[in-house]
């Protein structure tokens, strides 16, 4: 009896391990097809290519209990599931790295001329940490020209004496 228990519960990890394959071909599917259509929608592709990276993960997590025949097919079949998942992350980083180059490519939004129906939108304040990170400073220039080192008012006063 307990043969037949462990018969019965390998085979339904088999189609557990086979459900999580065909739901990812199908999520992976939809997201080479966005992703190779010029047209499409990239950041959905990419959305696509996580579920589908997911069910890869799991199906591939799961432990093969079948014996014989059933043990080398359900096997065989993770074995695509990795290949697959190594190829929808491939996909995936590059997809994601050509998004990001294009969001710093894009030209910053127009503000709408005055008379507009919109308030124009204000830049953001540069962080702390970025600004002097990069060396520049977020603040605006000051009306008077920046503080001088103290040992220059020295100088100028010895120089000051000096001549009179």
């Amino acid at each position: 009896m307990s043969s037949k228990m462990n018969n019965n519960q390998g085979k339904n990890n088999c189609e557990i391990i086979k459900g999580y394959h065909k739901q990812a071909f199908e999520y992976i599917s939809i997201a080479l097809r966005i992703d190779e259509d010029d047209t499409g929608v990239k950041e959905e592709a990419v959305q696509w290519y996580k579920k589908g990276i997911v069910d890869l993960e799991r199906g591939i997590a799961v432990e093969v209990t079948a014996e014989g025949d059933q043990y080398e097919r359900t096997r065989r079949l993770q074995d695509k599931m990795v290949s697959n998942l190594n190829m929808a992350k491939e996909r995936l980083v590059l997809l994601e790295a050509t998004l990001a180059s294009k969001r710093k490519c894009l030209p910053a939004p127009r503000v709408p001329q005055s008379g507009g129906s919109h308030p124009a939108h204000q830049p953001k304040p540069a962080s702390k940490g970025l600004a002097a990170a990069s060396g520049v400073s977020s603040q605006v220039r000051p009306s008077r020209p920046p503080s001088r080192p103290s040992n220059l008012k020295v100088k100028f006063t010895e120089c000051v004496t000096e001549c009179s």
